[in-house]
């Protein structure tokens, strides 16, 4: 436990180093996670569950939608390839109504990831009868406990740094094609 603690107070201190700028922080839902929202047929989204709403960095409200994808990863897909695909359809649609700093997505999405599990941990341990967790929770339990007796990240933020700059550079290179062909792109 004493790990765990520890851990804890070394992310609210890197927390508490993070810039507060217009285009990194201001009202955020705060639990925007898959429980939390409902999408119609005509893919029309509708967030509901304000009771976590506070100011916070943007890139909290992405983490925490992550964060439920690849807290336990599938048999099928590793949590890397879980997140590039995730990050790929998610910051599509993110950039038509707001923009986002790709360097600031990759310094805060880990400390932001790592948040989550610490709260996600120690509500399970506050909270939940820990002998009689359900499968994802006790897998979950498993994989934190791990992650923070080796001191390790939540996920490799590493792995994504090229991949998150090479879609970055194609997104830019596809937009500048498409504008000189006589299409403006927004």
């Amino acid at each position: 436990m004493l790990c765990f603690v520890n851990n804890f107070q070394k992310l609210i201190k890197k927390i508490h180093l993070l810039p507060k700028c217009f285009e990194s922080f201001g009202l955020i839902h705060g639990d925007f996670c898959y429980g939390n929202y409902s999408v119609k047929a005509d893919g029309t989204i509708t967030v509901f569950d304000f009771d976590e709403s506070q100011y916070g960095w943007f890139v909290q409200d992405i983490s925490v939608n992550l964060f439920y994808g690849i807290a336990v990863p599938s048999e099928d897909e590793n949590a890397i390839s879980f997140t590039q695909r995730y990050l790929t359809y998610f910051l599509e649609g993110y950039s038509e109504e707001n923009s986002i700093e790709y360097k600031l997505l990759l310094e805060q999405l880990g400390i932001f990831l790592d948040l989550r599990q610490a709260v996600l941990y120690s509500s399970l341990h506050r909270n939940g009868d820990i002998k009689n967790l359900d499968r994802w929770s006790k897998t979950f339990l498993e994989r934190s406990e791990k992650n923070m007796l080796l001191e390790g990240p939540f996920i490799d933020i590493e792995k994504l740094k090229l991949w998150i700059f090479g879609r970055k550079v194609n997104i830019n290179y596809t937009r500048a094609v498409i504008e000189h062909m006589g299409t403006r792109v927004e």
